[in-house]
């Protein structure tokens, strides 16, 4: 089967087969062997077909790329919904981020009614620890004529995440592996003495140093060494890692110092990109901007999410069109984006993951590892990590760097107050039950079970062997001879020791007398001890130690059943009391009453992520009496996230403003104290240090005036006001009806959407 005038790999051609079967089909497969291929051949036999489907992608970035992509393929046929952009909503084929499809699926599934396939991009995230829980909910609450295509990284329970689909959704699922790589990957090691060496050549001279975790700067410096020997043995164009975003920058201009790798025709290109992009954006004061242009002339990129989303594409296309022969970028840049290079680099396998600096798990080495080798260009993928070898793990190193050892998919369902608003609203108990049994983890978990409980089948059928083997009489017989006998060692030592004491007459009277009756109370109880060994069969019987023996094992066997049990037991996780104990919160805050939604409930089921936050400030009149100017800046409160390294005292203005949002932080702290008392984690809250930044924004400053009124990053400026806009999306729905608030949050929404900020700009 051709496509795209390519032919189409075995396993390839059989996801198209099943899905021509009304199956859904799980395709796991490394990076870069053409999962999305897939994807794009069924997206255009659906449009043939005059079928319906929805695409949907983890993050924004890649949903807006696949926009573009299929967009100039087949027009108006395309939409794309994103929370902070939507555009013909009602195409064909829907490209979304998967928490619009799962918030879908609850408030207007009717508009999804006539779509028949879910493409699920990277679904692998469903192992995400605050994201994953809306990959299991999209899957669990899709519509039954719905089949899906789940596109996953290699992962070792591929089987289980298929048998799950299959499980929950009573339809066919057929499960596809690809094991090889179309472009073999090759792991070295790079350190400044040894240079590039495999990293069999590495442990033979490091194999006896071994240091202890912790933070350690490599030097920065040592990066040239290794650019330098990658050019001399031909394996540019490299993606560099780097778990830090200054370290991006920190590396690039280190790089610049001893290389230029651009002629004077590239050069001329990336010059007259870039004055065409700072015109069109503004951008041309940006500190960000004139940084990556002096990089991007010398043929170096910096990618990560720190700067302007404009300039990621810009760095995306050069490097694709292979300008740029060496970019740093943060591990999101292995997310979706199809950027191979010939070489990936580590510049180190550890990494601050928000608690703690650790080494790299295997998925995530081989997430970003899997960039090496571009398909039909190269035949070896090369994969570079820079080492100290004076501070290193080495048996993390081997474990990090063997695919064999790759973590499996957990589950990482929680109930947020949506999910249970909307459980109470269309559903009785027992189905509520019975859905929230449907859950990845209880799926794993009763898996889990039938394992464990084979386990003690097998080890009680070893405990009912050796019962037999004691031909005399039963185990629990023993047992009692075994217990008697012990007791009858310890009263003996006592005895014996108390008569020596007496005997001896080194004590006084006092410790006399206690001994006098330790010795009668022993003698009392060993004729009482001896009575019962004299009625036991075993007492003189011949075979004591034999079994004895067997005893001792029959024991350890139930100590390990015992162990299974209570393994069994902590991984027990009973999801329909936990959403038993937030309806009743919910409740008691008046968002429930019996088996019903009161109007707090109602609205609170049409907000995500910010549930409690919204309706109270709504119905403590916050939303209808703030400014449009007033209610972004509320809004940019509510969204940004405190960084408490980074996060220091900023002037913020005394005003009504700031009077106004101090009263909307009193109504949700209020709440979440509410959330303690209830022994629940609280939700989230109110920060004023985006206050400055956000008044400035919507009153009409220009961008560049932003960075000094606040520690973010442009980019980061730009994400807080996309989901600003977000925000405010979700709040105008809950508010139809009422023309003259919906009409203030239109007027917000074009205070904030504007500029650079607004998205659809980049999508033209």
């Amino acid at each position: 089967m051709q496509y795209k005038g390519l032919i189409m790999d075995d396993f390839q051609v059989q996801a198209v087969e099943d899905l021509g079967k009304g199956k859904s089909v799980v395709v796991a497969a490394p990076t870069g062997c053409g999962k999305t291929l897939i994807a794009e051949y069924l997206i255009e036999n659906f449009l043939q077909e005059g079928e319906r489907a929805v695409y949907t992608a983890p993050i924004k970035a890649l949903s807006n790329q696949k926009y573009r992509d299929f967009s100039r393929l087949y027009g108006d046929k395309v939409g794309i919904l994103t929370g902070d952009i939507s555009i013909n909503p009602g195409a064909q084929v829907l490209i979304m981020t998967t928490e619009i499809f799962r918030n879908m699926l609850f408030a207007e599934k009717e508009e999804l009614s006539d779509v028949s396939h879910v493409i699920f991009d990277e679904v692998h995230y469903i192992n995400d620890l605050q994201r994953g829980v809306i990959w299991e909910e999209s899957i669990i609450f899709a519509l039954p004529q719905m089949r899906f295509l789940a596109l996953s990284a290699t992962i070792p329970n591929a089987h289980e995440l298929a048998g799950w689909i299959r499980d929950i959704k009573k339809h066919e699922v057929s499960l596809i592996e690809k094991k090889e790589r179309p472009v073999p990957l090759f792991h070295n090691v790079f350190s400044k003495r040894a240079g590039i060496v495999t990293i069999e050549k590495f442990l033979k001279t490091y194999s006896t140093k071994t240091i202890s975790l912790q933070a350690k700067k490599y030097s920065m410096k040592n990066i040239n060494l290794l650019v330098s020997a990658l050019k001399n043995k031909d394996r540019l164009p490299a993606i560099c890692f780097v778990f830090s975003r200054e370290g991006c920058f920190r590396y690039a201009k280190e790089t610049a110092k001893q290389f230029d790798f651009l002629s004077k025709e590239e050069k001329a290109r990336v010059q007259k990109t870039l004055d065409e992009v700072a015109e069109k954006y503004s951008i041309s004061n940006s500190p960000s901007f004139q940084m990556i242009k002096k990089l991007a002339l010398k043929g170096i990129g910096v990618h990560n999410a720190g700067i302007l989303p404009v300039m990621k594409e810009v760095i995306e296309v050069f490097f694709g069109e292979g300008i740029l022969r060496v970019i740093f970028v943060t591990e999101t840049f292995a997310v979706g984006v199809n950027m191979p290079a010939k070489t990936a680099v580590f510049a180190s396998l550890e990494k601050y993951d928000g608690i703690e600096f650790r080494y790299m798990k295997n998925n995530e080495y081989f997430q970003m590892a899997g960039r090496a080798g571009r398909r039909g260009i190269d035949e070896k993928g090369h994969v570079v990590s820079m080492m100290d070898s004076s501070f290193l793990k080495i048996d993390e190193v081997v474990r990090i760097m063997d695919e064999k050892r790759l973590e499996p998919l957990e589950s990482q369902f929680k109930l947020s107050y949506n999910t249970v608003l909307n459980l109470v609203d269309q559903y009785e108990n027992a189905k509520i039950r019975e859905i929230l049994n449907m859950s990845f983890a209880q799926y794993l978990d009763r898996s889990k079970k039938e394992e464990l409980k084979e386990k003690i089948d097998g080890k009680q059928e070893i405990i009912d062997e050796s019962t037999e083997e004691m031909e005399c009489l039963d185990y629990e017989e023993f047992k009692k001879f075994h217990s008697l006998s012990r007791k009858k060692f310890k009263y003996s030592a006592k005895l014996k020791e108390a008569t020596e004491a007496i005997q001896s007459g080194k004590y006084g009277k006092r410790r006399i007398t206690k001994f006098r009756r330790d010795q009668t109370r022993s003698r009392q109880r060993l004729n009482r001890i001896n009575k019962k060994l004299k009625a036991l069969k075993c007492t003189n019987c011949p075979d004591q130690r034999k079994c004895r023996n067997i005893s001792s094992k029959i024991r350890k066997y139930n100590r390990r059943i015992n162990e299974i049990k209570q393994k069994v037991e902590e991984n027990r996780v009973d999801y329909f009391q936990m959403f038993l104990k937030k309806k009743k919160f919910l409740e008691k805050a008046g968002y429930v009453e019996g088996n019903d939604l009161t109007a707090r409930g109602k609205m609170g089921s049409r907000i995500y992520g910010y549930e409690l936050m919204v309706v109270e400030l709504a119905f403590d009149g916050v939303i209808e009496t703030f400014s449009a100017d007033d209610i972004n800046i509320l809004c940019a409160c509510m969204v940004y996230e405190l960084n408490p390294k980074k996060d220091g005292f900023l002037r913020v203005e005394i005003d009504e403003t700031y009077h106004n949002i101090r009263k909307a932080k009193k109504i949700v702290a209020s709440i979440r104290k509410e959330e303690i008392r209830f022994g629940i984690e609280p939700g989230k809250q109110i920060y004023l240090d985006i206050i400055p930044a956000a008044k400035a924004w919507t009153k009409g400053a220009e961008f560049s005036q932003l960075l000094s009124l606040t520690h973010l990053s442009e980019g980061d400026i730009i994400r807080l006001f996309r989901q600003v806009i977000d925000l405010l999306q979700q709040i105008k729905r809950v508010y139809q009806g009422h023309d003259s608030v919906v009409s203030k949050l239109n007027e917000a929404m074009d205070k904030v959407n504007r500029d650079i900020v607004n998205v659809s700009e980049q999508l033209d």
